[in-house]
This record gives structure tokens, C-alpha cells and sequence, in this order.
């Protein structure tokens, strides 16, 4: 007798179904069993990512020479005038302080 069951003289088709199965198997095992030797490769990869500026802005102050009346005298005009200037100018130093803190890199 060869090796499957045999019925009424034939091999049964379970017998040849089990070989392939069997063959399949093996094969699986060994395609796998070839995989696992390679170790996983582990990259860190540093990726800039855009984050929102948490900066609040500075509160800018009123125009002492926008609330001067029509017929304020000159000297007082001119008063008001730099003391707008100075607040200008420090208004925008906050605004620059802002602004870098916001494009300094992470």
C-alpha cells in the first residue's frame, strides 16, 4: 500500500489536500523562520513641527495727542507729541520681543 487511504481501490482527495496543506505550512515556516533572524532597524528621525505662539501681545496704550483738543497750544502739541513717541517706541520693542520669542527655533 502507498502512503493514503485508499477506498474501493483509488487515493481519497483528503490525503492529497492534507499534502498541500502540509507543504503549505513548511513553506510558511520557513519564509517566516528566514525573517525572524533580521533584527528591526530603530531610526529616530527630528521632524520640525509648526507649533501656535503662545506669546500675548502687549497692550498698547492710548495716543496722548489724538485726545488734545482743535486749539491746544503748539508747546503742548509738541509735549504730547513725544511723550507718544516714547510710547511708540517702546510699544514696538515689546512687539520685536514678541515676534522673536515666536521665530526662535524649538
Amino acid at each position: 500500500m502507498q502512503g493514503g487511504r485508499r477506498t474501493a481501490g483509488r487515493v481519497s482527495a483528503v490525503t492529497v489536500n492534507e499534502a498541500r496543506m502540509h507543504l503549505f505550512c513548511l513553506f510558511a515556516l520557513v519564509v517566516l523562520a528566514g525573517c525572524a533572524h533580521r533584527p528591526i532597524d530603530v531610526h529616530e528621525v527630528q521632524v520640525p513641527v509648526a507649533v501656535r505662539c503662545k506669546v500675548s501681545y502687549p497692550r498698547k496704550l492710548a495716543s496722548c495727542f489724538q485726545a488734545l483738543p482743535a486749539k491746544t497750544p503748539v508747546f503742548e502739541s509738541v509735549k504730547c507729541l513725544l511723550v507718544d513717541r516714547e510710547q511708540s517706541l517702546a510699544y514696538e520693542g515689546e512687539l520685536l520681543a514678541a515676534l522673536k520669542a515666536c521665530a526662535e527655533p524649538l
